[in-house]
Order: C-alpha cells, then structure tokens, then sequence
C-alpha cells in the first residue's frame, strides 16, 4: 500500500515514535514522503539556518506558512555570516506568531540593534536556553552580556562567546534590585577581554541559584581573589564550575606577588558559603599554567577539596600535568568519585623531552595520603609517561565501577596485574564494569587473563587497543581461554573491542580461523569490533549487535562500523 494512501492520522502516529533525526531521514525516501511530512505540524520543532545557502529564509519557508504553527517550534537555529542576514527569520518567526520558543542558538559576526529587539519580543518570556555566539574581529554592535540576562528573564542556559562591543569601556551594571532567580548554567568566554581583570565580576552577583559555570580562565587569571570572593558571596548554589581557555596565542604573566600570602588573605576573609562538587581545569600550555592555572586551582582546592565529586585536570604536556597533580597532593578528598588526569602531548617538538621524565613522587603520594578509594566509581589516566603503581588505588576500591587508561607507557606489568589482585581482595563481589586500554605498552596476555577471572561477573565494556605485547596469537589464546573458562558468567559484554592491526606479521591464516573467532566473539559480547592486520590494509570485523551478520571490511583507515 503505498504511504500516501493511508489515512494521515495514522501515518503520523507512526513516525512520532521516530526520533527527530529519524523523522528527517525519512522525508528523503522519496518526493512523496518528504511531501507528507513536511505538511505535519509536528516536525517543524526546530528551524535552522546552517548550510542554508541563502538569506531570505522568509522565503523559502513561506509555502509552509499554514503548517508551521506557532506552538510547535520550539529550538530555532541561527548560524549567519552576515548579520544582515538574521533579519528575514526572525521576522518570519514574528509573523507566525511563533511566542513557545524555549531555545536559539546564535552565530553571527555582528547583530543590528533593531533585530536584537525584535528577538526579545519574541521570545522574552518563553526563552529558556540561549547559545550566543559573535566575531572576535567585528566592530559593529552586538549586545552585552548583561543587557542579555536583563531581556530574557526566564533563561536557565545562557552561553556568551565572542568579543564584547567597546570593551575599553566596559563596566558591566545592573540595576540595584535585580536578581535574576531563573539561570542556572552561565558561560562566559570574552575573547577580547584577555588582560585577566574580571570584568565580568557585576554580572555574576545578580544570579543567587547558578549552579553551573563555565569561564574563560585568562578572563579571572589576574583577579582569582576577587573571583573566588565574588562566587563566595554571591553564588551560594555554585555546585560545577569549569575553567578552560579558549586563547591558545595569547601569553602573559601575572605581576610578581607573594602567592601563598594571597591564598591566606583570600580565606581568611571568605565566608566559605560556595560548595563546588565538580571541578574541570584546563591547562593550555606551560607558560600559561606556572602561574595562573596553578594558583587559581591552589586556591579552590584550599576552600572545596572536602566536598569535590568530581575533579577533571586537563594538561597541555607530561609537566604541566605532573604540577597540578603535585597541587592535589596536600590535600585529602573524602567525597572524591570520578578522577581524570589528562596530558596531551605538545606539539612542539623542542619540548618532547619533557614527556620522559623519570618519574615523579606526586601521583603515588596522592593515591596513598589524598584519594578515598572507597567512594571511587571512575578513573581516568592519559598521556602520562613516567613510572607509577597503579595497585594502591585498588585497595578499598568496593565502588570502582570505571577504569580508563589510555598512553600510559610506563605503567608496569605488576602495577597493572596487582591492581586487579587488590581489587579482587578489597572487594567481595568488584563491580568493575568498563575497562579501557589504549596504547598500554607493558599490557599481556597472561594480565588480560587475570583481569577477566577477577572481574568475570561484573565486566560490560573492554576495550583492548594499541597494547604491543598482544600479539595475534595471544588473542585467539585469550578468546579460547575466557570461552573455556566461562570467565563472563552468564552474562555476555555489552561492547568488545580488539585492535591489534599495528602487528607486522602477516595475518589470519584461514576463513575457518577467522571464523571460529567471530563465533567466540559472538558468545562474549552483543557488541564487538575487532581490528587485524592485513598484507596491504587493515582488516576489520564488527557486529552492531542488531542482526547475525558480521561485517567485514578491508581499508587503510579507521572505520568501524558501530
């Protein structure tokens, strides 16, 4: 029967299972079903601009004006090139009457004032979520940040990147009596504001329930008191706060002051009020994190290493990284349940020297005096080349439920095995479910073994990838041995991966070989992906676990079919 003779009720009931994307898909079968579904109302949640190719959208929506009903768009998507440009939907939005609009999300390089005011009235008290994006380079008008959260006094998201207009003068203000009681989630990321004064220390004391923050950590780099003392006072809800620089070219350093003179004055002072539990630092590189990064991270965890979930260091190289980790150090953290520490490696090669250094005393000291293993449920290393144990995190470890290590190179063999062993130890039933080896040089067959006969009822998700010491053979061993051995229970893994095509010995002998291990992949796990090598390209098989059929194919790239 074709779709266009079924009665239209029906054929909609049926595609409002389907997810938004879903619904998409289908309009491009054929002209016929694009045409049916672009006359329900129900589809026309969201209008977007992105790789329209021109600017009159009033235009090209018009033959559509009878089906876009004003309280069905809910998320409207505004990426221009030319500011002129956001004048046509917006006033089309306008003539629909289109008022139930909860989220836009703005890119442009500039906006005309009276396009800014059309968007207020008509969306000011619906508004909820608003994505502000503009030029770094323009010089034309855009709205402040504070004129925004003064227009929308419904918002509960609000992101602000780009340059500020007149940054010269700008002193953000507020009316005396004004508390904005809805914004919950603010991010602020002023590109031409990168003297790091905290300019934008008026706007943050009108919102007493945000909970979220996400700034620019060279906007507040020269005024971390003032900034910490501004959260204390005025952000008593403040629960996640991430500092990160979007400026990589940008270098300057902070006047010569007594640091730790600092800190003591900041805290003596405080009221102590804010309570973060969630903490992302990013460090862009060295020069940048010796003093700034490192003294703001100092003087967080001073007030707030007693209530952190959730810490997460992103260092730009194997030094930075060890500093902050040489920060934590001092500190205990009884309510600490998900850690990652993260380096990249820099990309220029004068300092890779940098990456091999012997050793460093921080990350054992910080396992043993700092970290409560018994309240862990995550744990995230990457990027750290020197030597360390592993195993004393285990101990307690009861709720470690996620491990994740990824180019580790000189993590032990005994390290990572006598992990397992205390685990095993610590915990009556471990409830280790999604383990994660990515580029661990010293990881073997006979490791691998133990970890599944440790973690034989609980395990969900492995990922065994880039580890050199797993050779081909020592696959098919592992896959026979934790078939024999009934190592998974009853229960199957939800995802496997095994990427060993970095082996330079050839390939699998047979199809017969091939297919005895796609047959004990089958019984380990719904979800697999396993990576060969092969004489000319890499050789992959995967099951998406929705059908029988193993999907193989040879290429030279890294596509799997998920």
């Amino acid at each position: 029967m074709p779709l266009e003779s079924l009665p239209p009720e029906l054929f909609y009931l049926i595609f409002l299972q389907l997810s938004f994307q879903d619904q998409w898909q289908c309009s491009l079968v054929c002209k016929n079903w694009r045409y049916i579904l672009l006359q329900w109302p129900h589809l026309w949640t969201c209008i977007s601009t992105v790789n329209f190719k021109t600017h009159d959208l009033r235009e090209a929506l018009s033959p559509f004006k009878d089906v876009i009903k004003q309280q069905y768009i809910r998320r409207v998507q505004l990426i221009v090139q030319d500011g002129s440009h956001l004048k046509s939907p917006i006033n089309f939005l306008i003539e629909q009457g289109c008022t139930s609009i909860v989220e836009v999300d703005i890119s442009i390089p500039c906006i005309e004032p009276s396009v800014y005011l059309n968007l207020v009235e008509l969306s000011a008290s619906s508004l909820t979520h608003l994505y502000f994006t503009c030029s770094l380079f323009a010089k034309s008008y855009k709205p402040l940040p504070e004129e925004i959260i003064q227009s929308f006094p419904n918002l509960k998201v609000f992101h602000y990147r780009g340059s500020v207009y007149k940054i010269r003068s700008w002193e953000p203000s507020m009316p005396v009596d004004f508390k904005h009681k809805h914004l919950t989630e603010l991010g602020l990321y002023i590109q031409n504001n990168m003297d790091g004064t905290f300019a934008a220390k008026n706007i943050l004391t009108v919102m007493p329930n945000l909970r979220r923050l996400y700034i620019d950590i060279q906007n507040v780099a020269r005024r971390a008191d003032l900034f910490i003392k501004t959260l204390n006072k005025h952000c008593h809800q403040l629960k996640g706060l991430v500092l990160k620089s979007f400026e990589h070219s940008t270098t300057y350093f902070l006047d010569d002051d007594d640091e730790e003179d600092t800190t003591k004055r900041t805290y003596m002072t405080s009221q102590n009020s804010t309570r973060l539990e969630h903490l992302v630092v990013h460090i862009p590189y060295l020069g940048f994190h010796q003093i700034h990064t490192t003294r703001i991270l100092r003087m967080l965890l001073v007030q707030h290493h007693q209530t952190l979930h959730i810490i997460n260091i992103n260092g730009h190289s194997t030094i930075s990284g060890n500093h902050c980790i040489n920060q934590l150090v001092p500190f205990e953290f009884p309510t600490m349940q998900h850690l990652t520490i993260h380096n990249n490696r820099t990309p220029n090669t004068k300092y890779l020297w940098r990456e091999f250094l012997p050793g460093i005393e921080g990350l054992p000291r910080f396992f043993a005096q700092s970290l409560s293993t018994e309240k862990l449920v995550s744990f995230n290393l990457s990027g750290l080349h020197y030597t360390f144990d592993l195993s004393p995190l285990a101990i307690g470890a009861k709720n470690l439920q996620e491990l994740h290590l990824v180019d580790c190179t000189r993590i032990s063999t005994l390290s990572l095995t006598k992990f397992f062993d205390n685990l095993y130890i610590s915990a009556d039933a471990p409830i280790l479910k999604k383990v994660t080896l990515v580029r661990i040089p010293t990881v073997t067959v006979q490791m691998l073994v133990s970890m599944v006969l440790v973690l034989r009822s609980c395990l969900q998700e492995l990922v065994i990838d880039g580890c050199k010491q797993v050779s081909r053979d020592d696959i098919v061993w592992f896959l026979d041995h934790a078939v024999a051995q009934h190592h998974f229970s009853s229960a199957k893994l939800r995802k496997l991966k095994i990427d060993i095509h970095y082996i330079d010995n050839g390939h699998f002998a047979n199809d017969d070989l091939h297919n005895q291990i796609l047959e004990k992949l089958d019984l380990l796990s719904e979800k697999w992906q396993l990576i060969l090598p092969h004489p000319n390209n890499n050789l992959f098989f995967a099951n998406d676990g929705y059908d029988d059929q193993h999907i193989k194919i040879y290429s030279s790239t890294n596509y799997i079919k998920e």
